[in-house]
């Protein structure tokens, strides 16, 4: 589910402007600089000089919808293939690759028009044949070894019902390199390895298929937008469509929507606004425009009262209800994001939340879908397993909303709402990503930059009988109904195709890439972090120390109180923060509780693990005193009850149903088997029999327990270090007599004196989850800048070895991985995983090609000088950000480092050759013995091939994962 947030990215202008033109603004947070070159291109630019670092993005008003009726998923598929390079990029002789990618263009155009079975597998082969002999002349992943050359991070892109986006972060002194490779990609591209990249999109819809949810989302569209793609054209396709892609029509949708006129680039970082638009103009300028179609109109009629539907689609009953909303642009929609709030809200407070909170079902929220056509308000709910019937659940609901419709709500609680969506804005502004991604929004939805801020200050002038009016306009009697209970539903069926690996020649490198990495690059001075005047450190009593960070962006505080105690010497801590999260106190009940926080625009919310239990609390420092008196009324106060016990254990038992289908836990709950047996912290839990005896004050008990132990305090915010030290000290009472913190146990990791495998099996798993696991040596900070460099090299990002043999070049897999992993301590033993997920019948081949890249690693030491100049990119433009930054620090000092670990990397990335990594291979991970670990569905292929990689056996969910 898509957690609820102030849907504050709206805005843009499409107007056209002289080329230097600038929109003025007033009260900018982010000064942004709005510019429209002569060819149409909005640039959106915002300096933010925090880190040395810049975040980019480029989009097209061009998504999902846009999609021909008989191509779908055109939009998603072009967004894979505007990887693949150009003319000139991802290829060393494109006359020549040119002559094959032609005749692959005519044979799908056949493919399409045929329906006979054994034409079709016909044609499919002499495509995989002439991909072999245009593969020759390709340069697969130039470009995002490119990226990665210059240390950008993040490489990706994403597609959405109304545009798509592409999108990384790169050191600051790397924005020529960047605009280069961003102004050429989406000139002249050139969808070479299509072939291969279409299996990858089918993995990618294979993952879907194997969420119960998803599902539960494509069939709530269908119903609710009956004429616009928005339900009729999922993102990712019909399996139909996909079977039968055009590339004509491909270059035909690139050629209609990717235009100067119709996209947007948008910067947030460390850079000079008046140097970045020289240099846009340089390479931007020359981008072709065009006129754009109109979209055309779809008439969706509203409900006639409630319309109901009902599927068996989830491992527990689950219900969605959606209602008409204001679509982007309409005076209405901050009214009703407000609205919103007041239902449910990241603090946990809104009238929706407060079902969880007290215990009457088992989850309820909402999110919004808002789309520049049209939008909804989707509410869910899951009722308690047991005793709680669909209807039941929807009285609730409808009781909720009928306090929204009445106003029946506390002026405080309204105002707490305000300043709830101001507070999630704010921090927004912090993230040059987030930034960047609030402008390109405002490009895409159609709202000018200045609108939207008109919008955000609006906010705050709303009065209640507004909201409530506007509540009762699109919260009526009018709307969507789905049920589903508990079943699995169909699934596509989609088999591996009979085709050869498309393996491209090592060792080359187009001339574009070689003229690009002439371009002249500015020195970037590091900003390193000074152990000892980052953080200032104090103790407030014994044993109770404070950690303080400043905050120079807002006047937002988070503040974190952990105690030195935590799951391996309590496993009653495992539940504290779930059921704490239930409780109120003597003099309020949870609801209240709460409520009193909102109003302040703060919140709380407890956690634990191995070693800590933990108190996080964020909100406005204008309130800070308040807030912390108000958790201290809870820490001294709060009231255990029977009905907060019966409400957690229904939450966990629908937590365990729905995690005992999801392949990725089994897949967690199962590597924590094999690796430590007994000691998984999955079996650490209780099973339902025991959970049942649980009593109001054990939980409460444990918590006072692990109160008596040592504390550290971390605060980041606007407010000095005296007087949060002083706050603390006359609110928060601590004891006395606080024991030292519990020294942390390490288990040491099992089973890997000889090969082994396990096995868990899901008849319902259209993929095999995959996961190779070796233990390594004990950790030594010596080892760093290796470990950096063989993962960059090996399995770290889309330019490495496993990323390029298992999807690049066989279309194995959507998601693959490798890395090799420092443990958190010196002594540890360090330990590699390789990680595919990939359709059930491809399972034997990425099992072979997996485990050859693990015992034979491929030697392309032509690779070094780029490996080298990544590194060293990235290490110069590195830095924790300052909500980050105490933690980052404990964790380097845990790891016996005493000053930031790049003073001593980047003279050693300087050095680094190919032949460390080589040595580092041999050293830590050739010729050990592995586990290997599969979830999926032994129909899909012949299980006796797993005896292979080792001694197999076969687990039952009930021996790695309570019930």
């Amino acid at each position: 589910m898509r957690n609820f947030f102030l849907g504050c990215l709206v805005f843009s202008c499409i107007n056209t402007f002289a080329q230097t033109e600038q929109i003025p603004t007033f009260n900018d947070p982010m000064n942004v600089k709005q510019i429209v070159l002569k060819n149409g291109l909005t640039v959106m630019l915002s300096e933010n000089h925090d880190t040395p670092q810049i975040f980019g993005v480029i989009a097209v008003k061009a998504g999902g919808k846009n999609d021909p009726k008989d191509a779908t998923g055109m939009a998603h598929y072009l967004e894979h293939m505007l990887f693949k390079g150009t003319q000139e990029m991802g290829t060393w002789d494109y006359e020549k690759e040119s002559v094959h990618l032609k005749e692959i263009e005519k044979l799908y155009e056949q493919l399409g028009k045929t329906t006979d079975a054994a034409a079709r597998e016909s044609i499919q082969l002499k495509i995989n044949e002439e991909a072999i002999k245009a593969g020759q002349y390709a340069i697969p992943n130039e470009m995002d070894r490119m990226l990665s050359e210059i240390g950008s991070t993040g490489v990706n892109a994403f597609t959405t019902e109304d545009y798509t986006a592409y999108h990384n972060a790169f050191p600051a002194n790397k924005l020529e390199h960047w605009l280069k490779i961003y102004d050429h990609r989406f000139e002249q591209p050139v969808f070479r390895l299509f072939q291969s990249e279409l299996e990858t999109v089918y993995e990618e819809k294979n993952r879907s298929m194997d969420s119960p949810f998803f599902f539960v989302l494509d069939e709530f569209n269908k119903n609710f937008w009956k004429t616009h793609p928005y339900g009729q054209q999922p993102i990712i396709g019909l399996t139909e469509h996909l079977k039968n892609p055009s590339l004509e029509k491909m270059y035909h949708y690139f050629n209609t929507y990717y235009v100067a006129n119709n996209m947007v680039l948008s910067l947030s970082g460390d850079f000079d606004t008046e140097e970045a638009i020289q240099l846009i103009e340089k390479y931007f300028s020359d981008w072709r425009s065009a006129e754009v179609p109109v979209f055309p109109t779809y008439a969706e009629a509203d409900f006639a009262g409630k319309e109901t539907i009902t599927i068996k689609a989830t491992p527990i009953k689950a219900a969605v209800r959606g209602y008409r909303a204001p679509a982007n642009g309409h005076p209405d929609q901050q009214k009703l994001q407000l609205a919103n709030y007041l239902l449910t809200n990241s603090e946990g407070s809104g009238l929706l939340d407060n079902l969880t909170n007290e215990g009457k079902i088992t989850f309820s929220g909402m999110f919004p879908m808002e789309y520049n056509d049209y939008a909804a308000s989707v509410l869910f709910v899951i009722p308690k397993l047991i005793g709680q019937s669909f209807e039941e659940a929807d009285q609730l609901l409808d009781q909720q909303l009928q306090k929204l419709r009445k106003g029946e709500f506390d002026l405080s609680f309204f105002e707490g709402a305000k300043l709830s969506a101001q507070k999630n804005f704010e921090k927004q502004l912090e993230s040059n990503e987030s930034r960047a991604l609030l402008m390109m929004n405002a490009y895409t939805s159609n709202t000018p930059w200045n609108q939207y801020l008109a919008n955000f200050k609006q906010i705050k002038n709303f009065t209640k009988e507004e909201i409530v009016a506007t509540v009762n306009t699109y919260y009526g009697e009018n709307y969507l109904a789905l049920y589903s209970t508990m079943g699995s539903p169909k699934k596509d069926k989609l088999t591996k195709p009979k085709f050869e690996a498309v393996i491209p020649p090592d060792n080359k490198v187009s001339k574009y890439c070689e003229a690009w990495r002439k371009t002249e690059t500015a020195n970037l001075k590091p900003q390193f972090v000074d152990f000892n005047n980052a953080i200032q450190r104090s103790e407030i009593i014994p044993n109770v120390q404070l950690r303080t960070v400043p905050n120079t962006f807002n006047e937002i505080f988070n503040l974190k109180i952990a105690w030195g105690i935590g799951q391996q010497d309590d496993s009653l801590l495992i539940y504290v923060p779930s059921y704490l999260s239930k409780l109120g106190t003597e003099q309020w009940t949870v609801t209240e509780f709460k409520n009193k926080l909102f109003a302040l625009g703060a919140s709380m919310n407890f956690g634990s693990n191995a070693h800590s239990t933990f108190l996080e609390i964020e909100g406005m420092d204008i309130h800070f005193d308040q807030t912390l008196k108000l958790v201290n009324e809870f820490l001294d106060h709060m009231q255990g009850t029977d009905q907060a016990i019966k409400s957690l254990t229904e939450e966990i038992a629908s937590n365990r149903k729905l995690n005992n289908k999801d392949l990725m836990n089994l897949l967690s709950a199962a590597q924590q088997y094999a690796l430590f047996g007994t000691k998984s912290k999955f079996l650490q839990e209780m099973n339902s029999k025991q959970l049942k005896q649980l009593k109001p004050n054990q939980l409460i008990e444990s918590f006072r327990n692990a109160q008596g132990y040592a504390v550290k305090i971390n605060y980041t915010g606007s407010k000095s270090h005296v007087s949060v030290s002083e706050a603390i000290n006359s609110s928060i009472r601590f004891s006395t007599q606080l024991k030292a913190e519990k020294q942390e146990i390490y288990y040491p990791m099992q089973g890997f004196d000889s090969p082994k495998v396990y096995f868990v099996n899901d008849k319902k798993a259209v993929q095999s989850q995959i996961l190779f696991l070796t233990k390594g040596l004990p950790m030594s900070l010596e080892d760093q800048g290796n470990v950096a460099a063989f993962n960059l090299y090996f399995g770290g990002d889309m330019s490495s070895l496993v990323f390029q043999e298992i999807r690049e070049f066989r279309s194995l897999a959507y998601s693959t991985s490798a890395r090799y992993k420092l443990a958190a301590r010196p002594s540890l033993e360090n330990s590699f995983s390789a990680y595919v997920g990939c359709q059930g019948d491809k399972t034997p081949e990425a099992l072979e090609v997996m485990h050859q890249l693990i015992t034979k690693m491929p030697l392309k030491a032509e690779r070094e000088e780029a490996i080298r100049a990544s590194l060293i990119s990235e290490a110069k433009s590195s830095k924790p950000d300052f909500r980050s930054l105490i933690e980052k620090v404990d964790e380097w000092q845990k790891m016996g480092l005493t000053q930031d670990p790049m003073l001593q990397l980047l003279p050693y990335y300087s050095d680094l050759t190919f032949e460390q990594i080589v040595n580092f291979y041999q050293q830590h991970l050739a010729g050990k013995n592995t586990q290997l670990i599969v979830v999926g569905n032994k129909k899909k292929f012949n299980k006796k091939i797993l005896s292979k990689y080792g001694k197999v056996t076969e687990l039952k969910v009930s021996q790695i994962l309570r019930k």
